[in-house]
């Protein structure tokens, strides 16, 4: 209270302050951690001033360098163009005279120069050139500052840097455990050779590992990978001791007790996660780690800023095939997940439709919330009007491929606007490339886009005929060029789309569609790969063909062979009587329990093949006796498999209705409850 009381009645006084006063005030309420509107205010209303007092040559170099800081440690500069306009007309006074700075002011201000753009190169020159003088001078925390901020900011100057690595190694114990990772890290950023640091540096981390905070761990794991080979050699357990320890970290922050991962943690925690794979020996993801990271999503989406919000969903959708799949199931577990998505999109839509008019203000950030979304699975009501209202805006309006794409997209996935979908699609379908080259040049330099678009007709039961025109100007894309910009979002549709235009198409098959199939079916992550040459199996799979074979019903299991092209690894399937048996799993469905676009294209695709659709819910292998097993798999298959009618027929399955009516009640009761 008494920061904002001094801030409110300083704001209207700052005028009358001389230029060492007011550095001065700035400082210490920078400081003091205050926030809120008057302290925003303040720094606000200060910007004019100071610009005056440059301007009339009234402010140095000391006291640029402490408004400098104080207007970067009040936050005055994230994101704002002004605040940055005023750092590079302070920076003019910097350069004017940087031999009166000592070194503190060097540690304070070098740090914030990094984030803004327009800093002259030799303002950063002379700077290194005064800390490299004062090198013997500095405290281990100004000579960790000055590390960072200088390795940021690209310095050139070799004489700087073997001053700090002389000084930074004659005092090596006594740096800190955060000042230790601003060393390396600096030295990492400018591109400096510093072989005869690390040894000694990262084994003080190694002493000092269980004091970093999670954001400090997730520096130094980022930094391993660039280290020599030797050092990782003598340091081989590291990487796993640093990422138990930021587990635990993240974990103790899901039980609620104590520090939660901001939303900028998570965006970049996700946006790391699958270069973790390499710091494993078994070279997969930490499933703790990422169960940590996603738990914490509902808050992170709550209280981000919107580019941060984009950054998370992107992150989870964009980026790891695995991280995807994990994020589906934990928006079908996690209601508040749901409810975060929801409240994001309501915001989006507040922002972007205007009434009365229904025109988006914003749509390519709606379009690219509204894809991600579909991706994870969220069907919701707000994604169902935000796709309307989107919709809308593209069919009153200029038709965009690349966002129409993502909101096509988006609708066949979470299968809603159907008609509204087709219409743009088939709008784009019917431009010809021949006599639109801008278009035809456009479809060459994105074919994801426009493989996006007939998947999107596909999906949605568009004609043949309309997916041929929208891959017409992709068929000549090599799949060596297409497959590294496809997304884990976009994988297995193209897939769809390349087996479609093989057997439904013909010569109109592109070049990349045989590069997308051989990619070959998705394996189920719960799969076993212990038993050599025995196609992995899950679980669940293994127990159905147990159950299968008890009733002597003739079938393979966990084939890619059903289906023309090796596209689905079909988990039951029956040659003889041309059906296979599709375990409904938790991926398959929306976040409303409807089955996804993808999955209903799937099976429409098994059907096409000549193939008899049944499904099962492997929920029930897990909570009934081995008798309830069997009847409920013989009567999912009994209309392709005359063993299974059999054996509802025989004597066993009568004493599996028994036991069932001993355990659940008489069927009058079951209907009741």
């Amino acid at each position: 209270r008494l920061a904002a009381a001094i801030c409110a009645w300083l704001a209207p006084r700052a005028s009358g302050c001389s230029s060492n006063d007011l550095a001065a005030l700035c400082f210490s309420l920078a400081r003091s951690g205050a926030a809120g509107a008057a302290h925003a205010n303040l720094f606000r209303a200060l910007g004019p001033e100071i610009l005056a007092r440059l301007r009339n040559g009234e402010l140095g170099a000391k006291d640029s360098a402490s408004l400098i800081f104080s207007f970067w440690q009040a936050g005055a500069l994230e994101e704002s163009e002004e605040g940055h306009d005023l750092v590079r007309a302070l920076a003019v006074a910097l350069q004017s005279s940087p031999e009166t700075l000592n070194g503190q002011d060097l540690a304070l201000v070098v740090p914030c120069l990094s984030p803004v753009q327009g800093i002259p190169p030799e303002l950063i020159e002379l700077l290194a050139a005064r800390a490299a003088r004062l090198a013997a001078t500095l405290s281990p925390r100004q000579l960790a500052r000055l590390a960072i901020g200088f390795g940021e900011t690209r310095a050139k100057s070799d004489v700087a840097w073997e001053s700090f690595r002389r000084e930074a190694l004659a005092r090596a114990s006594a740096f800190s455990a955060p000042d230790l990772l601003r060393v390396l890290a600096g030295f990492d950023a400018a591109g400096v050779n510093h072989a005869a640091l690390q040894h000694p540096f990262w084994a003080l981390v190694a002493e000092k590992q269980a004091k970093y905070l999670a954001e400090e761990l997730l520096a130094l794991l980022q930094l391993w990978p660039r280290l020599p080979a030797r050092l990782k050699r003598e340091r081989e357990t590291l990487p796993g001791e640093l990422m138990k320890h930021l587990r635990g970290r993240l974990e103790k922050g899901v039980r609620g007790s104590g520090w939660q991962a901001p939303p900028e943690l998570g965006a970049e925690l996700l946006a790391w996660l699958p270069e973790s794979r390499k710091l494993q020996a078994s070279g997969r993801l930490d499933s703790r780690l990422l169960r940590a990271v996603l738990v914490q999503l509902p808050r992170q989406l709550q209280s981000s800023s919107p580019a941060i919000s984009q950054q998370l969903l992107t992150s989870l959708t964009m980026t790891d095939s695995e991280i995807l799949s994990k994020a589906r199931m934990e928006l079908l577990q996690q209601e508040a997940l749901q409810q975060a998505l929801g409240s994001g999109l309501k915001d989006m839509l507040a922002k972007v439709v205007r009434p009365p008019s229904t025109l988006p203000g914003d749509p390519e950030s709606a379009v690219t919330a509204a894809f991600s979304c579909a991706a994870l699975g969220f069907d919701g009501k707000p994604m169902q009007e935000l796709l309307r209202a989107l919709l809308q805006h593209f069919t009153n309006g200029e038709v965009c491929p690349v966002q129409v794409a993502k909101l096509c997209w988006a609708c066949a996935e979470v299968r809603v606007s159907k008609k509204e979908a087709l219409s743009l699609t088939a709008q784009l379908a019917a431009m010809d490339a021949k006599a639109d080259a801008q278009l035809g040049e456009k479809k060459a330099s994105d074919p994801v886009s426009w493989l996006r678009l007939a998947w999107s007709s596909l999906a949605m039961g568009g004609s043949d005929d309309e997916v041929q025109a929208l891959l017409s100007s992709v068929a000549s894309v090599a799949g060596e060029e297409l497959l590294p910009h496809l997304s884990p979002a976009d994988v297995r549709p193209t897939q769809q789309l390349a087996w479609h235009s093989q057997h439904s198409l013909g010569q109109s098959a592109g070049r990349w569609s045989e590069a997308v199939l051989s990619i070959g079916a998705q394996l189920p992550r719960a799969a076993s790969k212990n038993i050599p040459g025995v196609p992995p199996q899950t679980e669940a799979e293994q127990t159905l063909s147990g159950l299968l074979q008890h009733m002597r019903v003739p079938h393979v299991l966990a084939s890619p062979s059903a289906v023309p092209g090796g596209i689905y690894r079909i988990p039951v399937w029956f040659p003889e009587p041309g059906a296979v048996l599709e375990l409904d799993v938790s991926s398959d469905r929306l976040a409303s329990g409807a089955v996804g676009g993808l999955t209903s294209l799937r099976r429409r695709q098994l059907t096409s093949a000549g193939l008899r659709v049944h499904t099962f819910d492997p929920a029930m292998l897990r909570s009934t006796s081995r008798l309830q097993q069997l009847k409920a798999v013989a009567e999912a298959v009994a209309k392709s498999c005359p063993e299974a009618t059999a054996w509802l027929n025989s004597a066993e399955a009568s004493a599996s209705l028994v036991e069932y009516q001993k355990t659940a009640g008489s069927p009058a009761k079951e209907r009741d409850r």
